[in-house]
């Protein structure tokens, strides 16, 4: 006579136990359509470029300009090497 009572008070318990576990959303860096790209200012960077504007290919640190070493750029060719600014 008493399963109905105890069925409902754990249905109901679930209920309660599920509804209260909200989680807060956890922040997540910026898609790249929410990105503002004319509000970084590159201007102001130091540049090592060609004649053409390009980055600079190297051999060694000594082709590269003051501040700058020679490396694989993560973002370009993973074959040519270029002066990139040293941090």
């Amino acid at each position: 006579m008493r399963k109905p009572c105890i069925w409902a008070s754990l249905v109901i318990g679930l209920a309660v136990a599920c509804g209260g576990s909200q989680q807060k959303k956890e922040s997540r860096p910026p898609r790249l359509e929410e990105v503002n790209i004319d509000a970084v200012d590159t201007g102001s960077l130091p540049k090592c470029t060609d004649e053409s504007g390009n980055p600079r290919e190297c051999m060694d640190d000594s082709d590269c300009c003051d501040g700058f070493y020679c490396g694989i750029d993560p973002e370009g060719s993973t074959r040519v090497r270029t002066c990139l600014l040293a941090q």
